[in-house]
């Protein structure tokens, strides 16, 4: 009796955001992900899903790749700890619910410990902001998402007749403000990919 649209197109998109990371530290050899797409607000086969495709890429990249799960907010300050405890080098971050609340806080920790960050969507107003985002723009799914409200509203289709739909593009955006603030120079081939580069 639903419908609408997702904000990523299956979980490859996660090992998308680790070659991403790679490609913008390379001499980085252990990425700490932490992973907010759990139940009770995703199924767990979807958090297998986007588990297993992390440590995929890791594994193709030869990266030593940390899950650290976050089901509820207060399970951050142990990710964190184990951030610094197991000397993790850079860090993905996933937009789940138990995380977002806190992603400022989280931002802040990698900036005062010089941790590079990708995050897969794309924060507005977030300070200080993740290095890099890999989303898709919020514009362009809002425009995904006109032509249902229309057929809805006014054409009177049935909301599940009409299939969810998967984000159409992503774009790469790349802050050099937080690179600064990190002290860590983006290689040029992240910078010419980028749709964005933020100074």
């Amino acid at each position: 009796n639903v419908t609408g649209l997702t904000i990523y197109a299956g979980a490859e998109v996660f090992g998308k955001l680790v070659q991403l990371l790679r490609e913008a530290t390379p001499r980085v050899k252990r990425i700490g992900a932490l992973c907010s797409y759990l139940p009770p607000f995703h199924p767990p086969e979807e958090a297998e899903l986007i588990i297993r495709e992390i440590r995929d890429a890791g594994r193709l990249l030869g990266i030593d790749v940390r899950i650290l799960e976050i089901a509820k907010s207060e399970q951050l300050a142990a990710a964190l700890a184990t951030v610094v405890a197991e000397h993790i080098e850079t860090l993905l971050l996933t937009s789940g619910v138990s995380i977002a609340p806190r992603l400022q806080e989280i931002t802040q920790f990698a900036v005062e410990k010089r941790l590079p960050t990708i995050i897969d969507w794309r924060w507005i107003g977030l300070k200080p902001p993740p290095l890099l985002s890999y989303a898709p723009p919020p514009d362009i799914l809002m425009r995904q998402v006109v032509p249902y409200i229309n057929r809805i509203l006014w054409e009177r289709a049935k909301p599940g007749d009409l299939p969810i739909q998967l984000p159409s593009k992503f774009e790469l955006t790349v802050n050099l403000k937080t690179a600064s603030a990190i002290g860590i120079t983006i290689p040029q081939s992240i910078l010419l990919r980028a749709d964005e580069v933020i100074q």
